[in-house]
């Protein structure tokens, strides 16, 4: 019978950060972190806590765009609260759609 040899795999990530403010990088770790958290849970909670906690984290780093601060400087528009409805939208019409990639990527 063949020996198996444990292999240590990790994955690099360059991100081009010099426009990014410090919230925006702490929540991006955060992003990843939970990311590979819920990727690897074997339990209901952790995977269910996981996944709520990753959606939130994404809403957080979309409400702290640099966009955010450019466009309401002469208007009065809720931009963070627009985008976020948007792209709920768009990601319950895939839902309902079955348009969620899964095994694709």
């Amino acid at each position: 019978m063949g020996k198996f040899k444990k292999v240590s795999k990790s994955i690099s990530l360059n991100i081009d950060s010099e426009r990014m403010n410090p919230l925006q990088l702490r929540l991006l770790k955060k992003l990843c972190a939970i990311a590979v958290e819920t990727s690897q849970a074997f339990g209901e909670a952790e995977y269910f806590e996981s996944s709520a906690e990753m959606m939130k984290l994404t809403s957080e780093i979309i409400k702290s765009s640099s966009y955010n601060d450019i466009a309401t400087q002469n208007e009065n528009i809720p931009y963070k609260q627009q985008a976020l409805e948007y792209a709920m939208d768009v990601f319950q019409d895939s839902l309902e759609e079955g348009m969620i990639p899964s095994e694709e990527f």
